[in-house]
């Protein structure tokens, strides 16, 4: 293995352990992060849903909800 490899290798082996470091370390916040995308994602879904759906009449959906 020539040097230029070996340096390659050992700045990924740097830069995946303080990967790894950060995310242990800053745990709360990746997750509040990882809960703002999924939530997003959720949200454009229903959108995207709902446009695909007939529009009901408010009134109907509250005969149903009051029923």
């Amino acid at each position: 293995m020539n040097i230029a490899n070996l340096d390659q290798e050992l700045m990924k082996s740097v830069l995946k352990e303080s990967v790894k470091e950060s995310l242990f370390e800053n745990r709360a916040f990746f997750e509040d992060i990882f809960a703002e995308i999924l939530h997003d994602v959720a949200l454009t879904e229903a959108i995207e849903q709902g446009r695909q759906t007939p529009v009901v009449d408010y009134e109907d959906v509250r005969t149903i909800l009051e029923g």
